[in-house]
């Protein structure tokens, strides 16, 4: 390996590295978004002055905030787009999709289909 190697690595799979950003970049900004709704709605709480379905607003900001939260990480630890269960890529259009897929749609097929035997 070359000293530039070492500095910036050839990227075989570039098209889907430019992906892998655009979808980081659109998870911060979701991310944004979502801290801002969720701080916006502390003090309604804690002041006790709040109703039923702003508690539940405010449950499924916070829980989706910490699903974007939990993709971003592994994002940051080179984990993210490989399938938990196989270790294969999850293709882009699935993380477009879904994106804080861990599974591939044929490891999902697979555990499916033993839910299902199982069911029986």
């Amino acid at each position: 390996m070359n000293a530039l190697q070492e500095i910036a690595p050839l990227d075989c799979d570039r098209p889907r590295h430019y992906a892998m950003e655009a979808l980081r970049q659109e998870l911060l900004a979701v991310r944004k978004i979502l801290l801002h709704h969720v701080e916006r709605q502390l003090p309604s709480v804690g002041a006790g002055g709040v109703g039923f379905s702003d508690l539940v607003m405010a449950e499924r900001a916070y829980a989706t905030l910490r699903e974007v939260e939990r993709t971003l990480d592994h994002m940051d630890n080179s984990a993210y787009g490989i399938c938990r269960a196989c270790a294969g890529d999850i293709p882009l259009e699935r993380l477009s999709t879904n994106p804080h897929a861990m599974l591939c749609a044929g490891c999902i097929q697979e555990r499916l289909e033993v839910l299902s035997a199982d069911a029986l």
